[in-house]
This record gives structure tokens, C-alpha cells and sequence, in this order.
């Protein structure tokens, strides 16, 4: 038995045998411990071999709050076509050393004079963002000494319930004196501070922010907390000989040669194109005006309290909480940076934080490089985020959808929907291709920015910023939380910063604009007709590419030539292993030929673009597997740790929320829509089997109504779709002014 179709590496598989699979570990409320360095456990050795997940291991929610660190490390096949395993657990997460700011102990009365004294015992240096990290590191020293009081929390629990069973157990002998009954009662008051204070402890190890107050509790948050850990610690990593590797300082080797490989290395030697006779320049003067306080103070509001911290470890409750206090130094930081007499090299570090990709990653491929900054950095990069957002629209085509305010990424499906069913009701030879830019974030060329920006009209003094931002960031990669050997950022923008999106965009824009190029000097022709639209039929996401041509040989070479190009300018190299044609209305031999001539393999329809299946026909129950194992996986048994309230919460926060981003542009068909009610009951009963008597209290239909109807306000997630499709139906009475739009 598998869970869904990503266990098996063949296509095929029965959805009611792992929908049936799946009701059973949700009804006997098991957690999966996701295996180590192996994503298939059978193989039936054959020269192309099927590979399944057949073997799976399980643990209890109480296991999990008793054993958190719990983990399934495979091993080789020397006998049995099954995959071995070792199975090791430990009562205790392990800690890192790397400091980080609590939240609870900004609660503590004693803390803003703590960090009174430590911040203004540090001199000021002529460097604004130096005189800020040695302040950062005396705040530190003393934080870590002031812990010290109140570092093991459970050990000060046990001992205040020791006193208070002493005092109970006097109590019962005789009547407590005055001083015996006031001492009582600052024990309880204590022991309710240090319980918030635990709370605290494990609600800053998950990124839960949908709970309400009330419905808060330890062990929920400990139990959420085991299984991120679980999900994200990295046991093993295979290399590219294919050596599985366990040792921690091996590891951690592998990891740093990779990244400063793609990072760390610049290899530019110029961009081919006449950039002035591509790109138009704007009026971008007023970029470059200078930053008043009243801009700094609401990036200061405005940033996340509880994301995680940089290298220094204070994150943005810090900042708040202690801005009277450091204000002084933020504010000369941001405005010696604007007056471009100041080095961020002291603080622009950033700690790479690697997130699965895929359950049981096994090579570094497998894992999203996630960047965590100083919130110093941060404020500057998100003013100037803030203020190129206004102007990003002019710059950049109507078919980049990729991080910019005002499109959408449901307006890109749709634009894509509705061109692959004019090419198939067109009855002429189309091809689809899907590219795919390898590391395109991690490998982007800081020059090439650079350039793009200068000949778009950026003044000069915004590329300064731009550049001083770019070039003086170095970066180390976390590995179950250790930080590895830094190296310093020669290329390539760090996902996590708010102002990387924007930077990016320009440069797969220029793609856009390279293809245009060719389109109009009759290089290329339009797969419907040349009058069609003012722009070729190519859509980005950031660099999620589709591009649609006519089904010919000559014409795909051409291409083929541009992509390298592109590529030897920019870095931007396309992975055609990974891309692939799909045709409309062609033959498969012709498809083949299409396929060997640029270097790529033939897809099929549907197939998935920016996680929803695309194609010309409505969307089956099979194609929605993916978002039915997604919502499998969060029934993760700590709902058990809840009221009813924080459940009710928790369905229609979490469990109505997952299928949104389908919502908004197909329709759900009624059998998931069934299946993603099942999955909700049971998350708000919580006790087994739904389907025996008396499980479920209520009735689900009455349960959908509102609160003044005498329901629960639980969200009907037919009407749901309907409401979040009608928005299309809007936009395209009012004509608005948005390329798929134009299309109908």
C-alpha cells in the first residue's frame, strides 16, 4: 500500500486504494516518520525498474510529545527487494548552541534594563553598520549570562510543585501562617509565568499562526514543533557519485562546496545584446529622493514579529520591543546607507536554511535554499523594495506575473488556459514548451542586474544601493541548525530578502523581450497568427516559463540558439533535461523530432505549471492526488491536544485554507470535495473512525451553516469555489485590463 502516486516512480496506482490507506491512518490517528535517504523501499530489480514506497513506519501523538527526536535511517539491499531500516529515537530535541532570542523573555520585568545596559556600554565606530553589530554582540553576551537565572524551565516547574505539595501537605497537619499562605501564592503566580513562558518556549519552534488565544497550549505546540523538526533534520545526503553520506562534518562539506559553487563564483564576461536598442528607458529619477522618518518608521511597524532571526538572532519582536532603545542607531544606519558613506559588510550575512522540496529529500537538489537575514539588512533592503514596488509595473511585460503588487498568479493560469484552448481548437501544429532554468535564484549574475537596471533609467544612485547590497553579503548554510563555514555572495539573490523578487524579475524579462526581438524580425512566427497579439505567447511566473510556437524544426533551432545566448549572458542556464514539449495536434513522430532537436523530452497533457494541472480538458480526481496527500499529512493527531474551538479554528483555518489556491481557478470536483469534507471531520471530532455512530456529534450540512443560523460557520467548500471563480467572471465584464482578458 502507498499513499499517493509520488510513492510509486512509474505512473498508475489506484486513488481508492490510497485514499483507503490514508482513512485508516487517520482514523487510528498515526504520524508518519518520514525515512532518511531513500524516497522508494522496494524494487522488483528489474533493468527499468518500478520502484513503490512500501514500507512505512508510525508513531502515536503521545510517542511524539515522549520521543520527538525519532528517526528512520535506511539502508542498502543486500538480500530482500524490501529496504532495510534503523529506527532511533530520543526523549529530547537537540539544541544547537546558535543563540536566539526568546520571545518570553522580552515579558520578563527586568529586560529592557538588561538591554539598556549592554547596548550603550559599546563605543560608536565611524562605520554606522559596525558601531550596530558590536552593539548587537554585547546585547548577546549579556542575554546569554542573564539566561543563565532561568535557563532550565522544567527544573524550576519540578521545584515550585515540590513546594507547593510541601506546603499542601502542611496545610493538612495545621493552618498556614500568614508568610506560608503569601508564599503560596507567588509560587502559583510564578509557576503560571513560567507555563506562558514554556508555551512561548515551543510556539517560536513552529511557524503556527492560525491559533487563537485560549486554545493555546503546550503540548500542542510541542508536539507541532516534533514533527518540523522530524520533517526538516537532515540524517543523511547523497553526493553525486551516489555515496550516501551521515557524517556531520562530511555533510557539512558537501553543502558548503555546492552552494559556494553556485553562489560564491562569478563567471561573468559581458551580456551579447545591444541593450539600448532593447529596452526602453523610463523616468525613474524620484527613486533615488531621499528616505524621510516617517518611511523608516512604518518599515519598522511593518515587519514580522515572529519570523525567524539572521546571524545576530534577534528577530523582529526585538526590534519593536527595544526601539526606544536602539532607535538612535537604526535610524544613523539608514541614513548613512542613503547617503552612500556607509559598508553593510558587518551585518549583510545571512544564514541559508535548506527546506524540503519533496518528502525524503535525498540531494541537496532536493531542498529550497531559504535565506535568513539580519533584520537590520532586512528594514533597508524592504524600504527599497517598497519603493521600486510602485514602479515595477512599467518596467516589466504583461505576461511577468512573478512577485509583482497588482498580478496574480490565478491571471497567469488563466491566461495559460485559455491560449492552450485556442491553439487546440485551431487545428494547427503547436508545441508547449516548459522551461526549466536551473537555480536560476542561486546563479543569476549581480552585472546583470545591474546592467538591465542602468539602461531601464534607474539613476545612479539607486544602482549604488543596489550594488552595495548585492556585493557585500556573505552567507552559511544551516545544517540541523549549525552553521557551516561562511563564504562571501558573488552572484545570485537570496531567497528571503524583499527586495531579491523584484531584482530577479527583470532579468527572465529580458527573455521576453529577446523572443519579442525575434518575432518581429520574422525570426519566429506566432503559432496562430502575426496579428494576434501585440506580444509573443510566452508567460512567466518569475522564471516558470511556458512558451508556445508553431510545431517547426527550423523555427525550435532558432530558439534553441536564443536560450544559449540568454543563457551565456545572463547565467540563466535552461535544463533541458528537465524541460519538455507538449504538442497540440501533432503526430507523435513529428513530436519525437521536435523533441530530439531541442534536447528535451515529450510531456503530456495535463501537466503541472506552477502546481495546478494545465491542459484542455477539466481536471480529474487524479489530478488533484497531490492536494488530497497534502491535507492527508496534516492530520497530524496534535488536534487531539485541542478544544473544540481551536479544532473548529483549525478546519476552517488550515484544512479550508489548503485547497484555496486550486479553488481559485478550476473547479473541484465533487469526489475531493468529499474527500476534503472527510478529512475535516475528522479533524474536528477527532476520535477515530468517523463513519461509526456516534463519532460525530452533529450532522455536517447544518454544521456548514452561519453562526446565526445555528451552525458552526464551518466553510462549504463548493460555494467557496463558486464565490472565488466568479472574480474572472468580473474582470472579464469589466474589461479589465489584463492579458487573458484581451484573449476571449
Amino acid at each position: 500500500m502507498y499513499r499517493s502516486s509520488d510513492d510509486r516512480n512509474k505512473p498508475g496506482g489506484d486513488i481508492g486504494d490510497m485514499n483507503l490507506f490514508n482513512s485508516l491512518i487517520s482514523d487510528l490517528e498515526l504520524l508518519e516518520i518520514p525515512f532518511s535517504g531513500r524516497t522508494y523501499t522496494w524494487s522488483d530489480m528489474q533493468l527499468n525498474p518500478l520502484l513503490v514506497k512500501l514500507d512505512w513506519v508510525f508513531c502515536s501523538a503521545n510517542w511524539n510529545l515522549s520521543y520527538p527526536d525519532t528517526t528512520v535511517q535506511t539502508l542498502s539491499r543486500p538480500i530482500s527487494d524490501h529496504t532495510p531500516f534503523v529506527l532511533s529515537f530520543g526523549s529530547t530535541i537537540p539544541k544547537t548552541g546558535v543563540f536566539r532570542f526568546e520571545n518570553y523573555w522580552a515579558d520578563h520585568p527586568d529586560f529592557l534594563n538588561i538591554i539598556d545596559l549592554h547596548w550603550n556600554s559599546t563605543a560608536y565606530f565611524a562605520n554606522a553598520a559596525q558601531t550596530l553589530s558590536a552593539k548587537f554582540k554585547q546585547v548577546r553576551i549579556g542575554l546569554k549570562q542573564w539566561r543563565k537565572s532561568f535557563l532550565n524551565l522544567n527544573r524550576v516547574l519540578h521545584n515550585c510543585d515540590w513546594v507547593l505539595l510541601l506546603l499542601d501537605g502542611l496545610e493538612e497537619q495545621r493552618p498556614l501562617s500568614v508568610l506560608e499562605g503569601s508564599l503560596r501564592s507567588l509560587v502559583k503566580l510564578h509557576i503560571a509565568h513560567l507555563l506562558e513562558a514554556k508555551r512561548n518556549y515551543w510556539k517560536q519552534r513552529n511557524t503556527i499562526r492560525w491559533v487563537k488565544m485560549g486554545d493555546e497550549n503546550t503540548s500542542f505546540f510541542q508536539a507541532s514543533a516534533s514533527i518540523c523538526h522530524r520533517w526538516n533534520h537532515i540524517a543523511s545526503l547523497t553526493d553525486s557519485d551516489g555515496t550516501i553520506i551521515t557524517n556531520h562534518d562530511q555533510k557539512a562539506g558537501l553543502l558548503w562546496t555546492s552552494f559556494k559553487n553556485r553562489m560564491g563564483i562569478s563567471d561573468y564576461s559581458g551580456i551579447s545584446y545591444d541593450l539600448p536598442s532593447l529596452l526602453v528607458e523610463e523616468e525613474l529619477e524620484f527613486l533615488a529622493n531621499d528616505f524621510s522618518e516617517e518611511e523608516f518608521l512604518l518599515v519598522i511597524k511593518s515587519i514580522p514579529s515572529d519570523h525567524a532571526p539572521g546571524p545576530d538572532g534577534f528577530n523582529g519582536i526585538f526590534i519593536k520591543k527595544c526601539w526606544q532603545i536602539i532607535k538612535i542607531d537604526f535610524l544613523r544606519l539608514f541614513n548613512d546607507f542613503f547617503a552612500n558613506c556607509t559598508d553593510l559588510t558587518s551585518i549583510n550575512s545571512s544564514y541559508i536554511t535548506l527546506v524540503p522540496k519533496k518528502p525524503n529529500p535525498e540531494t541537496i537538489d532536493d531542498f529550497r535554499p531559504i535565506s535568513l537575514l539580519n533584520y537590520s539588512v532586512k528594514c533597508i533592503t524592504k524600504l527599497l523594495s517598497t519603493r521600486l514596488q510602485n514602479v515595477i509595473l512599467r518596467l516589466i511585460h504583461a505576461n511577468q506575473y512573478g512577485f509583482i503588487k497588482g498580478r496574480t498568479i490565478q491571471d497567469c493560469l488563466a491566461w495559460a488556459f485559455q491560449f492552450l484552448h485556442l491553439c487546440h481548437h485551431s487545428k494547427k501544429e503547436i508545441i508547449i514548451l516548459k522551461l526549466d532554468f536551473e537555480k536560476a535564484f542561486d546563479k543569476i549574475e549581480y552585472q546583470v542586474i545591474l546592467e538591465v537596471m542602468k539602461h531601464k533609467g534607474f539613476p545612479t544612485r539607486w544602482i549604488w544601493w543596489t550594488e552595495a547590497v548585492l556585493k557585500s553579503g556573505n552567507s552559511s548554510v544551516l545544517l540541523n541548525g549549525l552553521p557551516g563555514k561562511p563564504f562571501p555572495c558573488r552572484r545570485g539573490v537570496r531567497q528571503g530578502d524583499p527586495l531579491s523578487p523584484l531584482l530577479f524579475v527583470l532579468a527572465p524579462d529580458l527573455l521576453q523581450t529577446i523572443v519579442n526581438k525575434a518575432w518581429h524580425i520574422g525570426l519566429l512566427k506566432h503559432p496562430l497568427s502575426d496579428d494576434f497579439e501585440e506580444i509573443f505567447p510566452i508567460i512567466q511566473y518569475a522564471d516558470d516559463t511556458l512558451l508556445i510556437m508553431p510545431a517547426d524544426a527550423r523555427q525550435l533551432f532558432t530558439l534553441k540558439g536564443l536560450l544559449h545566448s540568454f543563457s551565456d549572458s545572463t547565467r540563466l542556464n535552461v535544463n533541458f533535461q528537465k524541460s519538455f514539449l507538449v504538442p497540440i495536434n501533432v503526430s507523435n513522430e513529428k513530436s519525437l523530432h521536435l523533441a530530439r532537436t531541442f534536447g528535451c523530452k515529450v510531456g503530456t497533457m495535463p501537466f503541472t505549471y506552477l502546481g495546478l494541472p494545465l491542459g484542455t480538458t477539466r481536471a480529474t480526481v487524479q489530478d488533484f492526488s497531490p492536494l488530497i496527500s497534502k491535507m492527508e499529512k496534516r492530520l497530524s493527531g496534535v488536534s487531539k491536544f485541542l478544544s473544540y474551538h481551536g479544532r473548529l479554528t483549525l478546519v476552517n483555518s488550515v484544512f479550508s485554507a489548503l485547497p484555496t489556491y486550486y479553488m481559485c481557478s478550476i473547479i473541484i470536483p465533487p469526489a475531493v470535495i468529499q474527500q476534503i469534507d472527510k478529512f475535516r471531520k475528522h479533524c474536528l471530532w477527532s476520535k477515530g473512525d468517523i463513519h461509526r455512530r456516534g463519532t460525530c456529534l452533529a450532522a455536517w450540512e447544518p454544521m456548514c451553516r452561519k453562526k446565526e443560523e445555528g451552525g458552526l460557520g464551518i466553510i462549504n467548500i463548493h460555494n467557496q469555489n463558486v464565490a472565488l471563480l466568479i472574480k474572472f467572471l468580473d474582470k472579464f465584464y469589466n474589461h479589465a485590463n489584463i492579458p487573458w482578458v484581451s484573449l476571449t
